[in-house]
């Protein structure tokens, strides 16, 4: 269970803070239109540009999808009910 917690939480953090970190200090060079990114600090203590889920993309089939990913590699044992939960 605390795995899964680890696992899920950078993503909810990221997605949440997306367009925090995202628009105020620009873009990557080769952004993509449409594409959100976020900067991510690295164990070294560098700073890269990621590509992350943006957050009008984040929909309960979404949701649905990721659940159902993570319960097939046994990291997910709660209920594939769409919904983000701490289980």
């Amino acid at each position: 269970m605390k795995c899964l917690i680890f696992l899920i939480l950078p993503f909810i953090i990221i997605s949440t803070y997306s367009t925090s970190l995202a628009q105020p200090r620009g873009l990557p060079v080769n952004h993509e239109p449409g594409k959100c990114y976020a900067k991510c600090l690295m164990p070294e203590g560098s700073l890269v540009w990621e590509e992350i889920v943006c957050n009008n993309q984040v929909t309960n089939s979404f949701i649905l999808e990721l659940q159902t990913a993570l319960k097939n590699r046994n990291y997910y044992l709660g209920e594939l009910d769409e919904q983000f939960s701490e289980d």
